[in-house]
């Protein structure tokens, strides 16, 4: 799940609010001794209202990418792959929670969020309500075809976690249109692409034309 794709007020909260306490989390971990000099007397409570707030955090973003995953799909990708490095940390956090806050008041400030996140989530974003939390993207009279909205143009067709994946066709303001199989966001597989009225039969390889 890529966060660009999400609502903007989604988006904005985490790029605002947990990035700058990622980083202050991951100073702290990776720099202990100079973040000890810097931050001083005040390096214990920075570091464990890090964790906390981290862990409150991870506990809203994870069921979150859980039900993405369950209902807009999965696509193997950057994204994924920043989503499993963000479990990763996420992990590494509960971890030091553990250590510097206790058994039970970890479980307790990361546990209750996440269940009630995820029962949430579950409930307001299942099936094709998923789509209400893309910033661009939205179902419509047939289930398996949806519409994106780019600058440049338009889409209608198949998607796999935001993304055009499957058959579609995009229309251009310039008036050229692609019709064929994506992967992935990218041209792969046979399509037809039209411009001024000019049909052009071509097969593509990961948005690369195969000549």
């Amino acid at each position: 799940m890529n966060l660009g794709y999400l609502t903007p007020i989604i988006y904005q909260l985490y790029i605002w609010i947990m990035f700058p306490i990622l980083f202050v989390y991951l100073f702290c971990w990776l720099f202990e001794k100079l973040a000890k000099k810097i931050f001083k007397t005040y390096y214990n409570i920075i570091y464990a209202a890090c964790i906390i707030l981290l862990g409150v955090f991870y506990c809203i973003y994870v069921p979150l990418i859980i039900v993405f995953w369950q209902n807009a799909g999965m696509v193997i990708s950057a994204d994924f792959w920043i989503n499993i490095l963000f479990l990763a940390i996420f992990l590494q956090v509960i971890y030091e929670g553990l250590k510097t806050l206790g058994k039970k008041f970890t479980i307790l400030i990361y546990l209750t969020p996440f269940f009630i996140s995820y029962l949430v989530f579950s409930i307001f974003y299942s099936g094709e309500n998923i789509y209400k939390l893309s910033s661009n993207c939205e179902t419509t009279n047939i289930p398996q075809i949806k519409k994106c909205t780019y600058n440049n143009g338009y889409y209608l067709g198949e998607l796999k976690a935001f993304k055009k994946h499957g058959f579609g066709k995009y229309y251009w303001n310039s008036g050229t249109t692609f019709e064929g199989n994506w992967k992935n966001n990218l041209k792969h597989g046979k399509g037809t692409t039209t411009v001024n009225g000019k049909e052009f039969v071509d097969n593509w390889i990961k948005g690369i034309k195969n000549k």
